[in-house]
């Protein structure tokens, strides 16, 4: 799901949620709400596949975070790093 955050409010049907009691939606809309919403703002965010205690990371998972990993290090100039796709 690609949303521009800036363009209007976040969908209701955006059910983000972190292990907090507000999700990523709400706090982009509270910033939104209380005029501190940047002019620019990209997030990442990697779905677990099992939140069984002491469960390996799944392949698929692994190779999010290396993504993930990979894509922030280009945008913050890391030498040798990818820029952003």
């Amino acid at each position: 799901m690609i949303i521009d955050a800036l363009a209007g409010p976040i969908p209701a049907d955006a059910a983000w949620s972190s292990t907090h009691a507000s999700g990523v939606a709400e706090g982009i809309e509270l910033a939104r709400v209380v005029g501190k919403l940047p002019a620019r703002l990209v997030l990442y965010g990697i779905e677990a596949s099992s939140f069984e205690l002491g469960a390996p990371m799944a392949p698929a998972v692994a190779g999010a975070v290396a993504r993930v990993a990979e894509e922030l290090a280009g945008r913050l100039g890391v030498p040798g790093a990818a820029g952003p796709r």
